[in-house]
């Protein structure tokens, strides 16, 4: 049993607390994971009368955790005090509950107070739990009681990718036992690089879409059902984005390919490659991208007409994490890459690849610019002017292989012609 005391000023300082309690435990913030934290069950002053609030509680998933606070005010003299308490039991339940840190069978003691108790219960399993609250000592009064059920809402997937072109899967996945259909909302978040906001719209099998074509957007997406939410986000790229990673690495790796819209991504705003704040404006740009003007490239303006649908879903899952920067890798501040591996000649690329690893290998580098060690190369030649750096150094990321593709960026003072490191190392 808990004791507290029994001095007159504590039973004011129990109205207060419990009007406090009533008060917080009236709001009922939308994404809890019950409706309410806190149960007050309480004996009146007369000891004649006892309240439960709420007397229904609604958990949307397990485990839930709920602190069930039980006052007795009942003050009719030193005596009363001694003997009268207020007690509750868990009555009957879909399975043992977690009360207080010890376990507790339907049908247990939770506790009994002369003045204030607190049980901490934890529900662990999906179900109806029905607690008693009743009165013991002093005047005789009936008992009352109250449920705390347990339910399941999920929304499924938490992160989704679509695009204006189509997209392979854009169905949300909504499971709950709650009564009533969720009311489904979104609102933009992000736009960065974007040259418009794309719209949203969500039909009656929950597959997403977005309109229109070139536009984008990141989105906040929210599921809200019986006081309870779940949430989402949905990224959608630039159409352009994807296109050029299938014009520019539609057979390399998804980590090629999230480096290449890394590369394009530390391209914007700089004076280098025209100042372009928007990827639709930067890739359209002459003299950017040469596969702008391939086939390739044209055909994955739409899922339906690209050439590979597996390129195509890769390129949108990739383009879509550095859009909205869940890939927030610096990619060594590269702004330009080869492909080693772009020859259909075995014996060529392998030449190529053993000269970079050689460059790799040696103990004491070479400080030089990378356009005179390379000069010739088949995949790099082209980059030599690129884009007007004379002294260049190539990059070989841990995450990419080297025959994907080699990447460039002006050469530090003393630095190697070619270094090897993670992606989101910036130096």
């Amino acid at each position: 049993m808990l004791h507290f005391g029994k001095t007159s000023h504590i039973i004011t300082i129990m109205r207060k607390s419990l009007a406090a309690t009533l008060f917080l435990t009236m709001a009922a913030p939308a994404w809890a994971t019950c409706n309410f934290s806190v149960v007050v069950a309480s004996r009146d002053i007369t000891g004649k009368k006892l309240s439960v609030n709420p007397i229904s509680n609604q958990c949307d998933s397990a485990p839930a955790n709920v602190s069930i606070e039980f006052f007795n005010l009942y003050n009719n003299g030193p005596i009363s005090r001694a003997i009268s308490t207020i007690q509750v039991t868990y009555a009957s339940g879909a399975s043992s509950i977690v009360v207080n840190g010890s376990q507790k069978t339907a049908g247990n003691f939770l506790g009994s107070a002369y003045i204030h108790g607190t049980a901490n219960v934890t529900f662990n399993t999906e179900g109806t739990y029905t607690f008693s609250v009743s009165a013991g000592g002093g005047p005789t009064v009936g008992s009352q009681t109250f449920q705390v059920k347990v339910s399941h809402f999920t929304l499924s997937p938490t992160q989704l990718d679509i695009a204006t072109g189509g997209v392979a899967n854009n169905q949300l996945q909504i499971e709950t036992n709650l009564s009533g259909s969720p009311a489904i909302g979104w609102t933009r978040i992000d736009n960065t690089g974007g040259e418009s906001n794309a719209t949203l719209s969500v039909d009656q099998q929950r597959r997403v879409t977005a309109t229109s074509d070139r536009q984008s957007g990141v989105f906040g997406l929210s599921a809200s059902l019986f006081g309870f939410a779940r949430s989402a986000q949905i990224t959608v790229p630039p159409q352009p984005l994807i296109q050029v990673l299938i014009g520019e690495a539609q057979v390399q790796s998804g980590n090629g390919k999230a480096a290449v819209a890394g590369i394009i991504r530390n391209r914007l705003n700089q004076k280098l490659f025209g100042g372009y704040s928007t990827y639709n404006g930067l890739i359209a740009a002459r003299n950017q991208f040469s596969s702008v003007d391939t086939d390739r490239y044209k055909n994955a303006r739409l899922r339906t007409t690209a050439d590979s649908k597996s390129a195509y879903d890769s390129a949108v899952a990739n383009a879509a994490k550095v859009f909205d920067k869940r890939l927030s890798a610096s990619f060594g501040n590269a702004i330009g890459y080869g492909s080693p591996g772009a020859t259909n000649n075995a014996s060529q690329k392998q030449t190529e690849i053993s000269r970079l690893q050689n460059e790799l290998n040696l103990q004491s580098c070479h400080r030089v610019s990378a356009t005179s060690v390379f000069p010739n190369s088949y995949w790099y030649h082209g980059l030599i002017e690129f884009p007007s750096i004379k002294d260049q150094q190539l990059l070989v990321f841990n995450e990419i292989d080297m025959s994907d593709f080699v990447f460039i960026r002006p050469r530090p003072v003393n630095g190697c012609v070619i270094v090897r490191q993670s992606w989101t190392t910036s130096n």
